[in-house]
């Protein structure tokens, strides 16, 4: 084996620039997520007032028609999608080492280094997001059983 030194050449300006993005997409996910999260809350808050008021607007026999069970289903469903949008955005505290880039996934401690936190955070916001809109769905559909 030779003891002469590798030679390198420096990164392009091209390389540099799109190392920084990558970096700065990692950093950025949390923030999309929180506005995405945001919209979703405003979102679920206008159809369950829409159709809440949709519901006040029906004549007296046909809004006696309708099952108690499937309003409180629905409303239930659209209760929860906030709850998980909420527990989502809301921020929450990581126990992060600031000396290191990344956890040795061999290291039992629960510490976090700098660049799992972005992706730790990230995922957990993802988590409940997905769930939230499920739920939100499953709203949709049971209030479509509360009209037919």
């Amino acid at each position: 084996m030779s003891e002469a030194p590798i030679e390198t050449i420096p990164h392009s300006a091209r390389e540099k620039l799109l190392k920084e993005r990558y970096i700065m997409a990692i950093a950025d996910q949390g923030d999309l997520l929180d506005g995405l999260g945001q919209k979703l809350l405003v979102i679920v808050m206008s159809v369950a007032g829409l159709y809440a008021t949709a519901l006040r607007l029906l004549p007296e026999k046909e809004a006696a028609a309708i099952s108690l069970a499937w309003l409180l289903v629905t409303f239930g469903y659209w209760l929860l999608a906030m709850g998980c949008i909420l527990y989502g955005i809301f921020p929450r505290k990581w126990p992060v080492n600031p000396h290191i880039m990344r956890r040795d996934p061999a290291c039992q401690s629960g510490e976090l280094g700098i660049e799992d936190f972005f992706t730790h955070s990230a995922n957990h916001k993802r988590r409940w997001l997905l769930g939230a809109i499920g739920l939100f769905f499953a709203g949709v559909l049971t209030a479509a059983f509360t009209i037919f």
